[in-house]
Formats: C-alpha cells, structure tokens, sequence
C-alpha cells in the first residue's frame, strides 16, 4: 500500500503519484464537486481486500493526473464528513481508521487530502457500506470496485467467527477415501523427524489422523415418523 509519511520523501512521492495510473491500492477522487459518494465502495473494497490509499484532490484529464488543489473550506468540510460518516453504522459498518490515517498534503501550493485504508482482519471482516452486508459489500479488483456475491459475504462471515474456526468445522459427505494419502505419509516423515519416539508413530494412519484432529463424526438428530433418532 502506498504512504507517504516521511515528508522528506514527499515531492518524490507527489511526482511518482502524478505519473502512475490507477491499481489495485491506489484509488484518485477529484472531490472538487463535494465529498465522492464511491468514496464508501472504495473503502469497503479496499479493506476486505490488501488495504489502500485514497486520493482526494487529484483529476484525470486525458488518462493523465493533475493536482486539483483543495481548499481549506473544503478540507475541513471533508474531515468532518469522513470522521461523521466512519463513525456512523449506517454509513459504513466498521471504522479501520486512526487519526494519522487521514492527511493534508501540499504540493507546489495545491492541497489534497490522502486516506490510507488498512486492510481489516478477518474477524472484521466483511466491511460494507449502509447496513445491508449483502448488498453493501465491496472487494478490489485491478483498479475497480465490485461488489461481492453473496457467497462471497457469507464466506467472510464464516471466516469471521473465531468461535468456531474453519479448521475445527466437520466437512460433511467425506470419508478417509477422500484424504491425501501422500501428504499423510509426508506430515508422518516430518512428525518422526520432529519426534522420533512419539507414541503415535506406532498408529495406523487412520489413528494418527484422528489423535491429531484431523477427523472425527459428530451424532446427527434424524427425525422419523414425528420421533428423533441418534444417528
């Protein structure tokens, strides 16, 4: 993710910024009509993705990038709306920023505002706009914002829930058939070079498997003619 903190560095970075196209964590914003209405897909797709920095004040002319130069009115405007509006869960429903994370940059008498989204982690995740997860969240693709499918934002849901971590979750319909005999007998190798006299060694691979966690069967309640059954 670009930053440009030290400000030493800061007219390289000005330069270099003005001659690099669009990517996967740099996003421009003109922001000279009002604060960008996409400013909220942006950040929500930059922090279910590798996090971000946004670019108030910077314009697109001709597939070039010009210092649009911000006025002090509009920068204070700007900071209240974004601290008002990350801060509101009807707007966004997670705030990823600090203070340091949002700037005011000037450069050969233009100023711009630079917002440095971090990438949220995964018991954060998803992070979307309004209240609506389904409708509402947004991943980085390239230089655009999309909008991710349902499945997406279920996933990250699950993801999400450390009390009950994917590794630990039971895969239904699988049997030791389906288990990477290879990788078995490379994890054995590894486990006798680790622990030479572990007892475990001894064990049949379906027993060393299922000491270590890596299978087990949970009872299911089938119901039957208006009776439940253990199954």
């Amino acid at each position: 993710m670009i930053e440009a903190r030290n400000k030493e560095e800061l007219q390289d970075y000005i330069e270099a910024l003005l001659e690099r196209k669009e990517a996967d964590d740099l996003e421009f914003k003109s922001a000279a009509g009002g604060f960008p209405g996409n400013f909220w897909d942006t950040y929500s797709a930059f922090a279910n993705t590798d996090g971000g920095t946004i670019i108030f004040g910077v314009v697109e002319k001709h597939g070039q990038f010009f210092l649009d130069s911000l006025t002090d009115e509009q920068i204070e405007k700007y900071k209240k709306d974004f601290w008002n509006n990350v801060n509101n869960r009807s707007t966004v429903n997670f705030n990823l920023m600090k203070t340091d994370d949002v700037t005011v940059e000037e450069y050969r008498g233009h100023k711009f505002m630079t917002f440095y989204i971090p990438r949220a982690k995964r018991d954060q995740r998803p992070i979307y706009r309004t209240t609506q997860p389904y409708n509402g969240t947004f991943k980085r693709n390239h230089e655009g914002d999309y909008k991710c499918t349902e499945k997406e934002v279920q996933r990250m849901f699950a993801d999400a829930d450390t009390s009950y971590p994917v590794d630990s979750r039971i895969l239904t319909n699988y049997t030791m058939d389906d288990i990477d005999v290879v990788s078995v007998r490379q994890y054995r190798q590894l486990f006798s070079l680790a622990k030479p006299d572990h007892p475990w060694l001894a064990e049949t691979d379906f027993e060393l498997i299922r000491k270590l966690g890596g299978y087990r069967k949970t009872e299911v309640q089938v119901k039957k003619d208006s009776h439940w059954l253990e199954c």
